[in-house]
């Protein structure tokens, strides 16, 4: 009898270590998909400084060539919206302030549950964007349902126009319906009218 107790809990102490094996494993390629996440948040950063003149210069190689870097970088920008929302999202809702010291022209945006949503500031708490597939203009409590508004740094939306020239740019595409979440979305349409 004994025999068998020590045999039964010789496979019980491998069941146990193939467990913490397979548990251990779990965590190394959690570790590792975040070093990749990271990794590409930080190249999509170093892109946005060199975006506007990729496009453009690809615009004059052949209008199409042009066309496809710009809904290149609105693939990064989606990719990028959705890791800065996964590893930061729970706290800008729960503990970001509102923002201060908002200017015309300025990038807001408000953190959802897994997303965020873009808006320009005009003045007087009026935001354009992309609202229900429909870009307009809304009051800051519609656009904001809700959350915190925050402000983009410049560092993080560079603006190649001034604030007035970037709400006309902004209001030029008043009423467009062509809201598509991967290629064209609500922070696309902020990033291009603030820096083309």
């Amino acid at each position: 009898m004994k025999i068998f107790k020590g045999r039964r809990g010789q496979g019980s102490q491998a069941r146990i270590d193939k467990q913490g094996e397979k548990v251990e494993e779990h965590r190394q390629k959690k570790l590792k998909r975040r070093k990749q996440m990271e990794k590409i948040h930080s190249l999509i950063k170093l892109n946005r400084e060199n975006r506007k003149e990729i496009q453009q210069i690809t615009r004059e190689m052949n209008p199409s060539l042009g066309k496809a870097a710009r809904t290149y970088h609105n693939l990064l920008d989606t990719i990028d919206n959705y890791i800065e929302s996964r590893d930061n999202g729970l706290n800008r809702m729960l503990f970001a302030d509102n923002a201060a010291d908002i200017q015309k022209g300025d990038h807001l945006f408000v953190q959802r549950p897994g997303f965020t949503h873009h808006g320009i500031y005009m003045g007087d708490k009026l935001v354009l964007h992309y609202h229900m597939s429909k870009v307009k203009v809304t009051g800051f409590e519609e656009f904001a349902e809700g959350s915190t508004i925050q402000k983009r740094s410049e560092e993080e939306s560079p603006a190649a126009y001034s604030p007035e020239e970037i709400i006309k740019r902004g209001l030029s595409r008043y009423g467009e319906n062509e809201y598509n979440i991967v290629f064209n979305n609500c922070e696309h349409f902020v990033r291009w009218a603030r820096n083309g």
